[in-house]
């Protein structure tokens, strides 16, 4: 037996599919009614009073079945223009954080390649601070080993309020990303003022003198590991010299 031509099949489908929306349609007005019928004539009224339908039920002693009658299309609207905003809402929902992940996708992966050589160097650096550690302890000075382990927090500190610094810039004041960022503190100053004027526009100096002191006590502290680690060199040759 050959089978039915393609025509004939989206025939087949496009019925198929009318008979199963009717089908669900059918089912939600049978839902309706059977929850309008299990209500007492009293709360079918409140009903219609929450739906602002009051003035067009009946008035007077009727039968349930014309209360019923008369608030089952209403409810029928009212339900289907409630899913009708709930599929909007979906949709907006799914569109803007759809929108937001193709935006991520588009722009990370220039800014993974444009910043791999920084992470190549981080992590060179953080090889060798490693090493430089070990060497110190095995050397026999745990001073210089700490002294350089100090030096990876000062790094760690600046960092971390540098990432601060750019979450507060771009992050709503209610963001949770801020409760994961350092409380920066606040020292305003007006570019303007060294004239004698005001722009209204002020730079916050705080975090570049936090930044800059951290780097500073960084750089102080590289210097006495030098000095630490060259006196435990003299020392250890000397000791050689005299075992020798």
């Amino acid at each position: 037996m050959r089978p039915p031509p393609s025509s004939t099949r989206l025939l087949r489908r496009a019925l198929s599919i009318v008979v199963l929306v009717a089908c669900a349609a059918g089912a939600s007005a049978d839902a309706v009614d059977d929850r309008l019928a299990a209500m007492s004539i009293k709360e079918l009224r409140h009903l219609a009073r929450n739906l602002g339908a009051a003035d067009e039920m009946p008035r007077g002693v009727v039968e349930k079945g014309e209360v019923v009658a008369a608030l089952a299309p209403i409810l029928r609207y009212e339900e289907a223009r409630r899913r009708e905003k709930d599929r909007r809402g979906w949709f907006s929902f799914a569109l803007k954080y759809g929108l937001i992940a193709a935006a991520v996708c588009l722009f990370s992966q220039p800014l993974l390649v444009a910043t791999s050589s920084g992470r190549a160097a981080f992590a060179a650096e953080y090889a060798e601070r490693v090493n430089l550690a070990e060497y110190a302890w095995r050397a026999g000075s745990p001073r210089a080993a700490a002294l350089v382990v100090l030096t990876g927090l000062c790094d760690a500190a600046t960092y971390y309020l540098r990432l601060s610094v750019l979450v507060s810039w771009v992050a709503p004041a209610n963001s949770w990303l801020r409760r994961f960022i350092s409380p920066l503190p606040s020292l305003a100053v007006d570019p303007a003022m060294a004239m004698g004027a005001s722009s209204g526009f002020q730079v916050n100096l705080a975090p570049m003198l936090a930044i800059w002191v951290l780097g500073y006590a960084k750089g102080a502290i590289s210097r006495s590991v030098g000095r630490t680690m060259q006196t435990v060199h003299q020392r250890n040759r000397a000791n050689r010299k005299k075992r020798n």
